[in-house]
């Protein structure tokens, strides 16, 4: 009996240890067909662990980085710095190339952002060595320096504006190749003259200024040359006559000695200018009433795009010539008289001399009513029942 007990457990001993021998050579041989059986990962657990782990480290590096860049930020971005002149150029381009993205970013640029490069300019033209002179970018600091003072034009005295005007003359006349900053400020002084009347400063500025401008060897500044030329010749417009010439939206020639004897509005528009479209109704009411008694209108785009120009014309159903170029705001005739905003609305009198250059809204209908005589609109509300 113990001898059976004994064979019988060898025998089970036998057949596990052959079972489990069977087993793993099934695990290293390939099935049926010769493919071979997958193989559990024992190893898979460590595995994820060890990655788990890695990623928790790099997050780690990454973090103490940013912590690190914040750490070496300024506290205040428009600081001047205290360095020289290389590291107070450097922080001009950078404070100017500084792009804000919310509001009140930009309204911290445009004043801490301003006032600070006005101050670094300033500690710049005290301190500058000859061999400082020479850096890229030193050129540009009198020219940025007349930029901020163009800036507060509006809010300037007459005697400050004139002295400006001084300056900016004398700086174009002794620098070859200006500031891109001046050439800003003398812009920018001559929308502030012109916005606080001072139209005979505004055309002395422009005139002089442009012809010199449109004398230089850069394409650019001959643009902005003849441009400025083109706003004297416009302030110069009120009591004067005004020429009118280019191609119309169908193709045609543009001819302006038909309208002579007529009451005609010049109207520098385009279809992406929503107070252009907002007056559109006022406009298409007083052709209405005025066009049989003299009235007409000559509308100028600045659109670049010439399908949505026809097919706004054709959806407003306008009735008028329209001047189309393509050319955006380089179209000859903006550039002829210096247009720099639209609506610009030109009434011109049947002597073909101009009454007005606002006339918009409830003011044109007035001044039609001068030139021409009261409109009957009980004729035209009988014609339009």
């Amino acid at each position: 009996m113990l001898v059976h007990r004994f064979t019988v457990g060898l025998a089970l001993a036998v057949g596990l240890a052959v079972l489990a021998f069977g087993v793993a050579r099934a695990d290293d041989a390939p099935a049926k067909g010769g493919k071979p059986k997958l193989k559990l990962n024992r190893d898979a657990p460590a595995k994820v662990a060890a990655k788990a782990e890695e990623k928790k480290n790099t997050d780690a590096v990454a973090d103490k980085k940013v912590e690190a860049e914040k750490k070496e930020e300024p506290k205040d971005r428009f600081a001047v710095p205290e360095g020289d002149v290389k590291e107070l150029l450097a922080f001009i381009k950078r404070t100017m190339n500084f792009r804000p993205r919310t509001r009140e970013e930009q309204q911290e640029w445009r004043t801490k952002g301003f006032a600070a490069m006005k101050k670094a300019a300033r500690k710049i033209k005290v301190v500058a060595t000859d061999e400082d002179k020479k850096l890229p970018g030193y050129a540009e600091v009198d020219g940025l320096l007349l930029y901020f003072r163009a800036n507060d034009a509006r809010q300037a005295t007459n005697a400050e504006r004139s002295k400006l005007l001084e300056d900016l003359m004398a700086y174009f006349a002794s620098t070859p190749k200006p500031s891109r900053y001046a050439i800003s400020a003398a812009r920018q002084l001559s929308s502030a003259l012109e916005y606080t009347q001072n139209v005979a400063a505004a055309v002395s500025l422009n005139r002089e200024l442009g012809a010199q401008l449109a004398k230089s060897s850069n394409e650019a500044i001959v643009k902005v040359g003849l441009k400025m030329e083109g706003s004297a010749r416009r302030l110069e417009l009120p009591g004067n006559t005004m020429e009118i010439t280019g191609t119309e939206i169908d193709g045609s020639k543009f001819d302006w000695s038909k309208y002579r004897g007529k009451v005609v509005l010049v109207d520098f528009w385009a279809t992406w200018c929503g107070p252009c479209i907002g007056e559109l109704p006022n406009l298409k009411k007083a052709y209405e009433l005025y066009h049989d008694k003299g009235f007409d209108v000559v509308a100028i785009s600045l659109d670049s795009d010439r399908k949505k120009v026809e097919d706004f014309v054709v959806k407003e159903q306008l009735p008028w010539a329209n001047i189309y170029e393509g050319g955006g705001w380089e179209t000859q005739m903006a550039v002829y008289y210096g247009v720099n905003s639209i609506p610009l609305p030109i009434l011109v009198d049947k002597q073909g001399k101009v009454v007005s250059m606002r006339a918009r809204g409830p003011a044109l209908e007035k001044l039609l009513a001068e030139l021409l005589g009261p409109a009957d609109t009980e004729e035209k509300t009988s014609d339009s029942e």
